[in-house]
């Protein structure tokens, strides 16, 4: 397009270009052919670039399209990432919470990206109450010991992550009472003599009153440490993957709180992850990730080791020595219940 300004400058404009050049005020002194003769020229020249600029940028966009969509050929479309929520986060959990990202990072190649994260107040949720949000839906996942209950209200994922150590069980006890605890013999005598604490809503529970113990329940889990050191009872039972972390974890605040060297309790116990009714797809890549992380066979490592943390922590020479010197009693699980009762 071509501006002309008689009495000031003349312009040359073409899209973002613009051209100008001053001329003489006087219009009596303008040649108008030989003057504008050369913006004419260089007018059909600007004209020209543009053109050739739009080709190149249209040429671009239909490389990139055609990229674009041999990609999504070879790839295949975009999945949205699985979301997985669990509402068992403190340290007992650790171990637990790796290895179910482990189960979904070896099927992510089949299953497509996952996004694992506690959900709401996590960490501060009873057992009871945060099973209820895996029943509604609010969460996703849990793992607790195997009952007959729990797989009737989820789905359970029968693997045991964690070989059976829990079902071993040593006591956290205060140290007051250390020489009460080293003169039993017997688990008659323990039952007679002793009073244990233990969750509410635990599921060897019943294998505990089963076995004739006496059980003080308590609610809250973080409940039970000022208990126990204000001899509310008489000891703790903990799997040999927990006492020593915990004897730990609370030394600062009680530090009359020991773990007993002489006794010991086993009963089997599984521990499996369990799933929403909702969410079967879930359930089943967790098993399938579990079969591909976990060694079939046990006398192989695991590359996520459940006691090594615990141990290290509270120093493997002491646990090892403890659990040598310790009289283990064994508790039978209830018989079942039939399903219907």
């Amino acid at each position: 397009m071509l501006i002309l300004d008689h009495h000031n400058r003349k312009y040359a404009l073409v899209g973002k270009l613009l051209i100008n050049k001053p001329i003489d005020r006087q219009p009596d002194k303008l040649d108008r052919r030989t003057d504008l003769r050369p913006w004419r020229i260089n007018a059909a020249r600007l004209t020209s670039r543009p053109k050739f600029s739009i080709m190149i940028i249209e040429m671009k966009l239909k490389i990139a399209t055609i990229s674009l969509m041999l990609a999504m050929l070879l790839t295949g479309p975009l999945q949205a990432a699985t979301t997985v929520r669990y509402f068992q986060s403190d340290a007992r959990y650790a171990y637990r919470t790796a290895l179910l990202r482990l189960a979904l990072e070896k099927t992510k190649a089949t299953d497509g990206p996952y996004v694992l994260r506690p959900c709401k107040d996590a960490g501060q949720l009873a057992t009871a109450r945060g099973l209820l949000l895996v029943e509604k839906g609010a969460a996703d996942v849990c793992s607790l010991p195997t009952t007959a209950e729990l797989e009737r209200r989820f789905i359970p994922v029968r693997i045991d992550i964690l070989r059976g150590i829990l079902g071993y069980r040593v006591f956290l006890i205060n140290r007051e009472r250390a020489a009460d605890f080293k003169s039993v013999n017997s688990l008659a005598q323990l039952k007679r003599q002793f009073v244990a604490g233990f969750g509410a809503a635990w599921p060897d529970l019943t294998i505990l009153k089963a076995g004739g113990l006496r059980v003080e329940l308590v609610d809250v889990y973080e409940s039970i440490f000022p208990m126990l050191a204000l001899e509310r009872f008489d000891y703790f039972p903990r799997g040999i993957n927990e006492a020593w972390q915990e004897q730990q974890t609370w030394a600062r605040r009680y530090p009359q709180l020991m773990v007993e060297e002489h006794l010991a309790l086993y009963y089997p116990m599984s521990v499996y992850f369990f799933v929403g009714r909702h969410e079967p797809a879930l359930a089943k890549r967790i098993e399938r990730g579990l079969k591909l992380a976990l060694p079939t066979d046990p006398s192989r490592p695991c590359s996520l080791n459940p006691t090594a943390q615990p141990f290290t922590k509270a120093g493997s020479r002491n646990a090892a020595s403890s659990a040598s010197r310790t009289r283990p009693c064994r508790l039978a699980p209830p018989r079942p219940t039939p399903a219907g009762g």
